[in-house]
Formats: structure tokens, C-alpha cells, sequence
């Protein structure tokens, strides 16, 4: 082999090492570029989890503080009872309502049913339907009323059955026959199952932002601001409570704690249930607003 022919092979043997160390760092590059995208979204994950759980923290102190307040009748404004309760960075808003001021679904009377959703912006026949579904679907007869809705009306591929008992709980009522997510998303703050089958108040009819004409009258026991300590005693009460940091991870969190007031030394009340709702309690009823355009 000549001298020419040498210096080739080497100069060949030169370009294929220098390419195997480029391919080489374009590998390492890439992993590296890998890892430090899952050493970033792995960060990210962590401090949802801590802003999480500091979010959750301000929620349940502010839904105990405002819990207490309640039941030691201290004066409230504006129904507020934590305008501007700051924890770990979040700022929680408060507001609290009475559930015996609210429609409960299953004593209310059928006709009280129907003037209520009415007032959400149903059209008559609509409400009348949707009352008289509610009733037979909380009676324990396989009768239908005029307009209402029996076992052989649910098998019809909707997915939803009927109890024929109570209802456990004012989430149930999405399984009544005619009872859209839209209806329920406007309707369910001012519904309960603790209620005495009145109207719904004008204090509750307000938070969603719906006509008064058809509310009741605020019970005078159960009003917030009152100073006489134990007149809460027995009473059912809902609080929302929304925490929101300005550049957080976070979307604003919400929850929601039923509470009864026990007025107890050391035991001033008692939670019934609480959970995060789909939509927020104050958010203005959409309903009455389609119904007008």
C-alpha cells in the first residue's frame, strides 16, 4: 500500500471519528434536553401539589372561621363573613346562606316547585313538567301526575333512574327526567334537602340573581348578624368558600361545607357534608338571561 493510499484510509478513519463524536453529543444534547423538560414538569407537578395543599389549608381555615361566626351570631356586613381572609397567599372569599331559606326538594309542594323555576326563566309548561317530575320521582307510587314521570318514562336510554324515596341530597335531582345541567347549574344554590318546603328567600333568590316576587320571608331565627348566642342552635347552614392567588398554578378553588350549629361548649357546630362544586353558588342564574334575549 503506498504512502497515498495510507494517508486516505487514516483521513477517512479521522472523518468517521469525528462524526461518531458529533452524533455522540447530538445524542447527549437531546437526552439532556429530556431530562431537564421532565426535571421542569416534574417541578411544576410539585408546586401544584404545594399550592394545592396550601390552597386547601386557607379553604378549611376560612370555612371554620366563618363557621364559628355563624354560630356565636356575631354581626356580619353584606352577608360576607370573610371579605378578605389571607393564608399562605390566598385570599378566600366567604359567603354563607341559610338552608332553611332554600327550596327543599323534597317537601317543597309541587306548585312551589313550578313558580320557582318560573322565576329561573323556565317557560310554564317547562316548570310545570319539571315539578311534577321532581314529586313522583321522590314518592314512593308508580303513578305519574299529569305532566310528571314514572319508572317506564326513564327507560328511554337516558342513563337516569328514579328513586321513589327521598332525595339524599339536592345533587339528585340531576337524575330527574327534564332536569338539564343548565337548569341545575343555575338552580342548585338556593336548593336543599334541610329546608321546611317554603319558597326560597329573597336573600337566597338574590344569590343567584332571580326575581324575588316568589320568595318567602328570611326566618328571623336563622338570620345572620343576630347577637343572641344559641338562637342558631339546630339550624343548617351552607358556606362557599373561593381561594384565589394572584400567579398561581392554581385555577381559583372552590368549596363547599353544610354545617349544622350545635352551640355546644366546646362543640359549637357540626358538618354534615362538604364537597367542591361544579359551579360556583354565586354565579348569576343564565337561565332568565336566555329566556329574555
Amino acid at each position: 500500500m503506498s504512502e497515498a493510499d495510507v494517508a486516505s484510509v487514516r483521513h477517512r478513519q479521522k472523518g468517521a471519528a469525528l462524526l461518531l463524536v458529533l452524533w455522540t453529543a447530538l445524542l447527549l444534547s437531546v437526552l439532556l434536553a429530556g431530562a431537564l423538560g421532565a426535571a421542569r414538569i416534574e417541578a411544576k407537578i410539585v408546586a401544584a401539589k404545594r399550592q394545592q395543599f396550601a390552597a386547601d389549608l386557607a379553604l378549611d381555615a376560612a370555612l371554620d372561621l366563618a363557621a364559628s361566626t355563624i354560630v356565636a351570631g356575631e354581626p356580619t356586613s353584606g352577608g360576607a363573613i370573610v371579605k378578605e381572609f389571607t393564608l399562605n397567599g390566598f385570599v378566600v372569599s366567604v359567603v354563607p346562606s341559610i338552608e332553611g331559606e332554600k327550596l327543599d326538594v323534597n317537601r317543597a309542594e309541587e306548585g312551589v316547585m313550578s313558580s320557582f323555576f318560573r322565576a329561573a326563566g323556565l317557560d310554564p309548561a317547562a316548570a310545570d313538567r319539571l315539578a311534577a317530575e321532581i314529586s313522583d320521582w321522590r314518592d314512593e307510587d308508580d303513578l305519574p301526575r299529569p305532566n310528571g314521570a314514572e319508572k317506564r318514562d326513564y327507560a328511554d336510554g337516558s342513563g337516569k333512574s328514579i328513586g321513589d324515596r327521598p332525595f339524599n341530597g339536592y345533587g339528585e335531582i340531576r337524575n330527574v327526567l327534564h332536569m338539564t345541567p343548565e337548569i341545575y347549574e343555575c338552580v342548585w344554590p338556593a336548593l336543599t334537602i334541610f329546608g321546611s318546603g317554603a319558597p326560597p328567600s329573597a336573600r337566597v333568590m338574590a344569590l343567584i340573581g332571580l326575581p324575588q316576587s316568589t320568595a318567602a320571608e328570611p326566618l328571623a331565627a336563622a338570620r345572620l348578624g343576630s347577637s343572641a348566642r344559641g338562637s342558631l342552635a339546630g339550624e343548617v347552614h351552607a358556606i362557599e368558600a373561593v381561594a384565589e392567588k394572584g400567579g398561581s398554578l392554581l385555577a381559583p378553588q372552590q368549596r363547599v361545607r353544610i354545617f349544622r350549629a350545635v352551640g355546644a361548649p366546646g362543640r359549637p357546630f357540626e358538618q354534615i357534608a362538604a364537597f367542591t362544586p361544579e359551579v360556583a353558588m354565586t354565579k348569576p342564574c343564565s337561565l332568565r338571561a336566555a329566556v329574555e334575549e
